[in-house]
């Protein structure tokens, strides 16, 4: 599938970002809760990953009143799954999806938002901190240690993309899809129809219905978010996201052992237009292709306003509208 076609803007951020003690916990060995890090050469380099940032991305969007698709569990498979609306579930549109369809293929959406993991700057020296488990019932507490390191300055990135709020005819349960899907069905199953399960044929109509309310509209070859179900915008959602990772910060997983929300210290943002591959967004360096950066913007937060940060965030909102 040829994705090329997907955006013509999009913005990179590279944030420095402080974090420390242990906010993204790694597997338990023996009575040590661990870490997650990386070994190099000239030492250890603590990181959190992309999970669990965008995890603390879910729980803000929650905060803000969103709704979050927790995932539906398929009994037969014995497996979770995706909601896949992304009118209804804002991490669905941000995120994106992948909704099986029996043996025939699958409804999927490509994330129009990618997050790197945090990682650690400098190397660091790891310690270890003293924990007593308490029993439910009866009996002496067990010792336990825990994985710290001091805070740290660390590197994220996050690419967006104008494609929030924005849909392809195959990631949605569209008219355009069902006839597809009931053609595959009719060909391998011999139904002349193109027989669809309750669960499927649902989905269709709940999509059909969106588009009736005016949640979603036509344009072109494309699917555009109108309003979702609690009357936020297309732009409403560009605009919370890029308040989290610009101004607000996200929550630390439920796996963290200890509470540290980010801490900002700069902020270097691109915003690049005609776009006509992702190659360009998976560089660091992007600003050696000079030719589609339309504007580099760099925050710091010790000395830049509330006001300042605001204004940058509303003219990128726009700018991805």
């Amino acid at each position: 599938m040829d994705l090329t076609h997907l955006m013509m803007k999009a913005i990179q951020i590279k944030l420095k970002v402080k974090l420390g003690w242990n906010i993204n916990a790694n597997e338990k060995v023996g009575t040590r809760i661990t870490a997650k890090y990386l070994i190099k050469e000239d030492g250890i380099y603590p990181y959190v990953s992309a999970r669990n940032i965008r995890y603390g991305i879910r729980q803000k969007f929650l905060e803000k009143g969103y709704e979050i698709d927790w995932y539906k569990w398929e009994s037969q498979k014995k497996e979770l799954k995706d909601s896949a609306d992304p009118i209804k579930y804002v991490d669905n549109d941000i995120f994106g999806y992948l909704y099986p369809i029996g043996d025939i293929g699958s409804i999927k959406r490509v994330s129009p938002v990618w997050t790197s993991p945090w990682l650690s700057d400098e190397p660091i020296e790891l310690s270890t901190d003293q924990l007593g488990k308490f029993p439910r019932k009866e009996g002496q507490p067990m010792l336990a240690e825990n994985e710290v390191y001091p805070p740290t300055i660390g590197t994220v990135y996050f690419v967006i993309t104008d494609r929030i709020g924005k849909f392809d005819y195959y990631e949605v349960f569209s008219k355009e899809s069902e006839e597809f899907v009931r053609k595959i069905v009719s060909e391998k199953k011999g139904s002349k129809k193109g027989e669809l399960s309750k669960e499927i044929e649902n989905k269709f109509n709940e999509f059909n219905e969106y588009i009736k309310n005016g949640y979603i509209n036509k344009e072109d070859d494309k699917y555009v978010l109108v309003k979702d179900l609690k009357n936020r915008s297309r732009y409403d959602r560009i605009k919370d996201l890029l308040t989290i990772l610009l101004k607000e910060g996200w929550i630390p997983a439920r796996k963290a052992q200890y509470l540290y929300l980010p801490e900002y210290i700069k902020a270097e943002i691109y915003a690049v237009n005609g776009i006509k591959s992702f190659s360009i967004l998976e560089k660091r360096d992007i600003a050696s292709d000079k030719d589609f950066i339309e504007k580099r913007i760099l925050l710091d937060y010790k000395e830049d306003t509330e006001k300042k940060i605001e204004d940058i965030i509303e003219k990128l909102s726009k700018f991805l509208q």
